[in-house]
């Protein structure tokens, strides 16, 4: 067999001083001369000391350090092979560069030092220790493409105030499936942490910074004592993370497939700009945040998207800009306030009993909302179309003007729109929209929903405005489906005020003060509206600017039509159920009915008249109030339409 070429072994140098010196004094060393380039060092002390590298720098093959202390005072040193460090300490101001596979057994750097692991760096059986005074300024940093182990339970410690940090650019690991390793260092990842299965690595140190990638299936934590900032970060295992302490969220985290987020109780979850939390595309709707701790949008005047599951059990605060909720299940069970906007875009979200709002502006934007309290709201509220709000037999006080356009409103209880609103879109369920200001129609609004059971209602309080700006409002399945219009004074009654070519197609309840004008009951001041459904109570009905009043169906006998000006027409399609009186009618003003009527004359006094009709052996009288000429009315019948007008 061929000699090894000694050239090609790497020949081990030991320290035997056994006391503290200098690296580049020959007798300090086992070999008679301080290690050259391609040598491995062997430094040992049975009591600590400390060896002075005072050499440019040096690139060395093995290193041992136990017990004693390498003060780095020339130029870096590099090993590019095996490493052990036990029980050891790096101090100084250059770096000390492991490239090859090392063992960490309980390691302080201090000083000025610098730790870089360019290989595979195992550490196990004791805490690094960064920082070993008030002033240091040491660090560690794991470079990209390098790997750091964490094998058991051993964490990192800090040893001073100031400078001692942890810098992850490559893979930051524990491979325990049991414990935590505590982490209490300032730690700063911009790579990949991955935890075990049953493992835990908890970052407490006074200031954390990660970004990068999360894997395994164990946790990953923030302590109590700490703030961690978290940047961009992909959470691509199933990696599930514990805050006990501040998150400051200013990245997109996003999650998948069996990952989750617990907010303990006296935590902060904080989303620190226009950050957000979302499910990866193609994922399912497990990833979730829960717990008992704040959920805070803290800065950013734009959106903060949480695309995963929600249960926020404590309180939500969205101190600036939107925080929009976009996860399959969302559930509020506390209290949300601040001076910015909470948003539900999508999937279900569940305002639960407790959850009282004090947030400045809430929006549906999306999805499904379900009330399941009764709760009083003072901000700006938005309905959007495509969102629906559910009321699960509770009620909702809206105390400023609401933006309804296009809400689906459904299940059971009560809106009250108390500050008034603008509205579209459908009222379903067995809901009561309660009106007690000014609401403004922007588009068609549908009572009742697709259930014959579900009879919705539109109640307008004392003094309230509906106002129809040329949209209808059409009838759901249930024909019980009705509008109410509750009253109010001589001055200011309760309106249903309609513009333009319009159809009403529910049964309305008008008992608004019967004083006629434009500011009672229903009133339509230009164009035709079409009142499908029977029009019972004892308000006024009026008819003003040239428009067309219809009745398809019956008018009960406690309402009073008004003409309020010349050109206007009373339109009946039911005169044999039409029960009414009439007032104001005057030259120029039309009665038209429908149905093969024909008219049979009028019977005047000083105060009313009765005018008679005939169709085959049905006959019905209306009653016109006022002083009425003999023989001045004159009755034209076409294409089966009967109308009446007066000459004075």
């Amino acid at each position: 067999m061929r000699p090894l070429n000694p050239a090609s072994v790497a020949l081990t140098d030991v320290w035997t001083l056994g006391a503290s010196g200098v690296w580049s004094v020959a007798a300090n060393w086992s070999l008679g001369h301080a290690p050259n380039g391609g040598q491995s060092v062997d430094i040992e002390a049975a009591a600590p000391f400390t060896v002075t590298f005072d050499k440019a720098n040096l690139g060395i093959f093995g290193l041992t350090l136990a017990g004693a202390s390498l003060d780095l005072e020339g130029g870096s040193l590099t090993a590019s092979g095996a490493a052990t460090l036990q029980n050891a300490t790096i101090t100084g101001v250059k770096p000390l560069v492991l490239a090859g596979a090392s063992a960490l057994q309980g390691l302080t750097v201090g000083g000025g030092a610098i730790l870089y692991n360019k290989g595979l760096a195992t550490q196990s059986g004791g805490a690094l220790a960064i920082g070993d005074a008030a002033g240091s300024t040491a660090f560690v940093r794991n470079l990209a493409g390098a790997t750091w182990t964490v094998s058991d339970t051993s964490g990192m410690t800090q040893g001073s105030a100031t400078g001692w940090r942890f810098f992850n650019n490559g893979l930051f690991q524990k491979t325990s499936g049991s414990g935590i390793a505590l982490i209490q260092a300032n730690f700063i990842s911009t790579g990949t942490i991955a935890s075990a299965a049953g493992g835990d690595i908890e970052f407490d140190g006074k200031w954390t910074s990660l970004s990068g990638t999360f894997i395994g299936s164990g946790m990953v934590d923030y302590g109590p004592d700490g703030v961690a900032i978290v940047g961009s970060v992909n959470v691509t295992g199933s990696t599930c993370q514990s805050n006990w302490g501040v998150v400051n969220l200013v990245g997109t985290m996003t999650m998948y497939d069996g990952s989750t987020i617990m907010n303990a109780a006296g935590a902060r979850w904080n989303f620190a700009g226009d950050s957000s939390l979302v499910l990866a595309a193609g994922q399912a709707d497990g990833p979730d945040i829960n717990g008992l701790g704040t959920i805070a949008k803290t800065a950013g005047t734009g959106v903060s998207h949480v695309g995963i599951d929600v249960t926020a059990e404590g309180t939500v605060y969205v101190l600036t800009g939107t925080l929009s909720f976009e996860g399959a299940s969302t559930t509020f069970s506390s209290g949300i306030g601040g001076a910015g906007t909470l948003r539900i875009g999508a999937g279900a979200a569940t305002i639960a009993s407790g959850a009282g709002i004090a947030v400045a502006n809430w929006t549906l934007a999306g999805g499904v909302t379900t009330l399941n309290e009764n709760l009083s709201y003072s901000g700006w509220f938005t309905g959007e179309a495509g969102a629906s709000l559910v009321l699960g037999g509770h009620q909702l006080y809206l105390w400023r003007y609401a933006n309804l356009n296009g809400l689906s409103i459904g299940g059971a209880g009560a809106l009250a729109a108390l500050g008034g609103a603008q509205i579209s879109g459908l009222i379903g369920g067995t809901v009561a929209l309660v009106e007690k200001g000014e609401a403004d129609q922007t588009g068609d609004v549908t009572l009742g929903d697709g259930t014959a059971t579900n009879a919705a209602r539109i109640l307008l309080g004392d003094h309230a405005v509906w106002r129809t700006n040329g949209h209808n409002i059409l009838l759901g399945a249930d024909p019980a489906s009705s509008i109410s219009i509750q009253g109010g004074t001589a001055t200011s009654s309760s309106l249903l005020s309609c513009t333009g070519n319009i159809v009403v197609a529910p049964a309305i309840v008008n008992n608004g003060v019967n004083i006629g004008g434009s500011n009672d009951g229903i009133v339509v001041s230009n164009g035709v509206l079409e009142l499908q459904g029977v029009v019972v109570g004892t308000g006024s009905d009026n008819i003003s600017g040239a428009a067309t009043l219809q009745f398809d169906r019956g008018v009960g006998a406690g309402q009073t039509v008004f003409f309020n000006g010349p050109n206007e027409t009373l339109a009946v399609g039911r005169l044999d159920i039409f029960n009414a009186q009439i007032a104001g009618f005057a030259p120029n003003d039309t009665l038209s009915f429908s149905g093969g009527w024909s008219f049979a004359g009028a019977n005047e006094t000083t105060t009313a008249t009765t005018l008679s009709f005939s169709r085959g052996a049905a006959h019905h009288d209306l009653t016109l109030q006022g002083d009425y000429t003999s023989g001045g009315f004159h009755a034209v019948s076409a294409g089966g339409v009967l109308n009446v007008n007066w000459a004075a």
